[in-house]
């Protein structure tokens, strides 16, 4: 059996926290130090970008979809988990700031940030942080 593998959106620096939309039937994942959120709609082909350009915010991990809220998304933003608004999912947008910030983990280290976050059957977010740099050796983590 042959296996084809074909890029289906633009290159990025470093995709990951991948969210697949049942409803929307689109997948859903960050470029983490561009600061983006990337949809791609497999059906249409079309593919967009959210950049969050918040200065002093830091790399942006993950995007959950809000279950209740059309183009309502939870991401991390650095140490912040923000509440953000794309205002057309099909077309590439940029915000200066999150709508909300609804969490921000432990200030004490300078270099803490979340790095993964999902959403368990109940609706509950998971969301793991690090600090540090990168070395494996190195990270202190913790779960939230």
């Amino acid at each position: 059996m042959s296996v084809r593998v074909e890029a289906v959106t633009p290159p990025v620096a470093l995709g990951e926290g991948p969210h697949w939309s049942t409803k929307e039937q689109a997948l859903y994942y960050v470029d983490i130090f561009a600061q983006n959120v990337h949809r791609f709609h497999p059906a249409s082909g079309t593919h967009s970008t959210l950049h969050i350009g918040r200065t002093e915010g830091g790399p942006v991990t993950f995007v959950v979809p809000h279950v209740d809220e059309l183009n309502t998304f939870v991401v991390s933003v650095g140490r912040d988990l923000a509440l953000v608004i794309w205002p057309d999912t099909a077309k590439d947008a940029t915000i200066t700031s999150p709508t909300a910030i609804i969490a921000s983990v432990d200030h004490t280290h300078e270099d803490n940030r979340f790095n993964d976050g999902k959403c368990d059957p109940l609706g509950r977010l998971w969301a793991g942080r690090l600090r540090g740099g990168f070395s494996l050796v190195h990270y202190i983590k913790g779960c939230y």
